[in-house]
């Protein structure tokens, strides 16, 4: 039968409603220069823009490597595309309804060239081979038990087989594909060997449906490379496929959300548990290109909880921001994966995180980057500030909104005023103010770190008691005093112990006893948190005139007062003296050896006066 004709009227409207610089500008970054646009040409190694795009004659031109034509050329050079599939993807721009399969005899040619077609058509015979192996072997079915894929019907919805040693190359050429057609396809590699051998394979397939490449994962767990992906070629680009898009792309456009995790077994996971919205990244990050393929949706995070998955998470809400994307992030509290997640606690806890655990993109981003740069540890300025640098470029990207929600936060927690405007106004501006304007004594920082040395301060007191009654029965009979070692419960747990330790006499039976808790309590407290200058600075005046109250409370107190009061000057001394905090010895890692060691073989150092 002969191939139809596209009414040619239909064809012109097409091509005249279609704005040439709005659709090459979802691929490439362009600039205005006049009357034109330019920007860095896809098609050759482009380091100054050489790709010219006319507004008015709906063109481009790149005169270094000689590319040029209208819309439909772009989109046939840049997504690998023919005549009839460039011209769909205008009508759907455009809204108009028209069956475009109904001009060709071959279903597949509506968007691919022969020699495209043949490719897919040796994948899809590899894909059934495949399939059909894996319920002949023994070992392969084992592991997919185990891995709770052994349903048929989900083996076939992923394309789920299992490649052998050494038979896909002779099945292919017995079916008439020679050798060079298999390496285009990506099923050998140039030493004509079989790239997929003894692994499981996942059939991976494009937004139409066709299948285009492969991943394969070993069934030998001493192996190092447990995932092998079919390499880039003709059909098959990472950076523009999101695997299980062609099953997820009609309830991601139903429900205007689209869940995006790190692999296959997740994107799996999720789908058994009837969650059909997800698609997969296959080892790289989130492009433009996937974008174009999920744009206009909310865009749910469900990437790994480490380090590493972290820094993904923030790298890809840049992204979305960047491009208008709105996003939320999974708070996933049970540090698995969402496959682990399904086998280890049932679909109900996995469908109840998706639904329950999302945090806005603007909350994770505060958070992590907080986290990553320590800053409720107060650090130093340079550490604060460059949270604010890094912060400042993701504030730059939200809408006004989250703009005033993150100046509130700042304000909150910091004692900060940051400083921008709105986006009627898009001249968005911050400042980061002069050292001497941050007022540390209103942060969460500095309460963190009085609550730290406060603490060190009750644990050195408290050792001194554990060796001698009468300082202990001064604590117990001073209720501000006693007040004091009621918290945290470290500290509280070592004061019980010590009022039970009250008639033991022997130094070292004490130490003996309380060993074990005072190591927990020792292992609390990050003795190597380097002591900021400009916290002690503010604070040590006031712990010398503490110690110099508590001096007078009480008689037998007084050498201990003393030795506090001497122990702060030092300090005082050193940093006023413009010496750098790292420079401080930690006091309370050498007090507490110190205190131990006088303790364990020395006699009582106040007489009890009883």
């Amino acid at each position: 039968m002969e191939n139809k004709r596209i009414p040619s009227e239909l064809v012109n409207q097409i091509i005249s409603n279609s704005n040439i610089v709005e659709i090459i500008s979802e691929f490439i970054s362009l600039s205005k220069k006049g009357n034109n646009y330019i920007g860095l040409c896809p098609f050759h190694e482009d380091s100054s823009p050489s790709f010219t795009i006319s507004p008015q004659k709906q063109i481009f031109k790149c005169f270094p490597c000689g590319a040029s034509g209208n819309v439909i050329s772009f989109l046939e050079k840049i997504k690998n595309w023919n005549f009839i599939q460039s011209l769909e993807f205008l009508a759907q721009k455009q809204g108009i309804e028209f069956d475009f399969t109904s001009f060709k005899n071959d279903d597949k040619t509506k968007y691919y060239s022969q020699e495209t077609v043949e490719l897919v058509d040796i994948l899809s015979i590899a894909n059934y081979f495949y399939k059909v192996e894996v319920l002949k072997s023994t070992s392969a079915n084992e592991y997919l038990k185990k891995r709770k894929l052994d349903d048929l019907n989900i083996r076939e919805k992923f394309d789920i087989g299992y490649a052998p040693k050494n038979k896909i190359v002779d099945y292919l050429k017995k079916l008439g594909y020679d050798s060079n057609l298999m390496l285009k396809a990506g099923l050998i590699n140039s030493e004509l060997n079989e790239l997929f051998w003894d692994r499981i394979t996942f059939g991976i397939r494009n937004e139409y449906g066709d299948l285009v490449g492969f991943s394969g994962r070993t069934l030998d767990s001493s192996s190092t490379s447990k995932y092998v992906n079919s390499p880039a070629t003709h059909l098959f680009n990472k950076s523009k496929i999101l695997y299980n898009f062609n099953n997820a792309k009609d309830n991601i456009n139903s429900k205007k959300e689209v869940i995006i995790v790190e692999g296959f077994m997740d994107a799996i996971a999720l789908d058994k548990a009837g969650i059909h919205n997800v698609v997969a990244l296959m080892g790289t990050a989130l492009t433009k290109e996937h974008l174009n393929l999920i744009k206009r949706n909310k865009v749910i995070l469900f990437l790994d909880n480490d380090t590493a998955g972290i820094e993904a998470t923030l790298r890809t809400l840049k992204l979305l921001l960047e491009n208008g994307f709105s996003a939320s992030v999974i708070n996933n509290t049970y540090l698995k994966d969402a496959d682990e997640i399904l086998n280890n606690y049932g679909k109900e806890t996995l469908i109840d995180l998706i639904n329950n655990n999302q945090v806005s993109s603007v909350n994770f981003i505060y958070e992590k980057l907080k986290a990553k740069h320590k800053v409720d540890q107060i650090q130093d300025y340079e550490s604060f500030s460059k949270f604010i640098q890094i912060l400042q470029a993701y504030i730059n990207l939200f809408n006004d909104e989250q703009k005033e929600y993150i100046s509130s936060l700042l304000s909150k927690e910091f004692n900060y005023s940051l400083k921008y405007q709105l986006k009627e106004n898009q001249n968005i501006y911050h400042e980061i103010p002069q050292k001497q304007n941050i007022d540390f004594r209103n942060t969460q920082w500095y309460r963190n770190k009085i609550e730290l040395l406060a603490n060190q301060n009750r644990l050195s007191l408290l050792i001194r008691a554990m060796s001698n009654q009468y300082i202990l029965e001064i604590i117990k009979a001073t209720n501000d005093v006693s007040l004091l070692f009621t918290k945290p419960d470290s500290i509280k747990n070592l004061y019980e112990y010590t009022i039970q330790l009250n008639e033991v006499k022997d130094p070292n039976e004490i130490y003996k006893m309380i060993y074990p808790e005072l190591n927990i309590m020792l292992n609390s407290i990050d003795y190597n948190d380097e002591i900021n200058a400009k916290i002690i600075k503010e604070y040590v005046n006031d712990t010398v005139l503490e110690a110099n109250k508590l001096s007078s409370f009480t008689i037998p107190l007084q050498p201990y007062a003393i030795e506090q009061v001497a122990e702060w000057e030092k300090y005082k001394n050193i940093l006023y003296a413009g010496a750098n905090a790292n420079a401080v010895p930690p006091f309370i890692q050498d007090q507490i050896s110190l205190l131990i060691n006088k303790y364990k073989n020395r006699k009582l150092i106040f007489k009890n006066n009883k």
